[in-house]
């Protein structure tokens, strides 16, 4: 998938399957990106980001690091990172409470990034409607 709007369009439809099937008494309310902020390296060994909003009424924005977008999986994996991000508060970063989220919506291993049986089954899913 190489068009960026294609893109930004599949973003907004994995964010409202995410908030319906993972995180529904979650307020998932963000922007998803395709691309990187402004000031982060494209080197940078970071696949995705959630800003969180600053001010009531905004929206907390995810942005997809570019190079992520050679497999489906990845950006889904790297989206539902940064979900979890976003629905909690912002000094939560990788400690016990977002690993403990990552974990009850079946995301493992060190970087809260690995998916179990369950979850890459939905995945699957998920590209096969995508």
């Amino acid at each position: 998938m190489k068009d960026k709007h294609l893109q930004q369009a599949w973003l907004l439809g994995l964010a409202k399957l995410v908030k319906r099937d993972w995180l529904p008494g979650y307020d998932l309310d963000t922007i998803a990106c395709y691309g990187f902020p402004k000031g982060r390296s494209l080197k940078d060994d970071v696949r995705g980001i959630c800003y969180k909003a600053n001010e009531p009424g905004q929206r907390d924005v995810i942005f997809i690091h570019p190079a992520e977008w050679a497999d489906a999986k990845d950006v889904i994996r790297t989206f539902l990172h940064e979900a979890v991000h976003s629905v909690l508060d912002a000094k939560v970063e990788h400690r016990k409470e977002f690993y403990d989220l990552a974990k009850g919506i079946g995301l493992g291993g060190p970087l809260a990034d690995t998916p179990t049986l369950g979850l890459a089954e939905w995945i699957e899913g998920v590209i096969a409607i995508m």
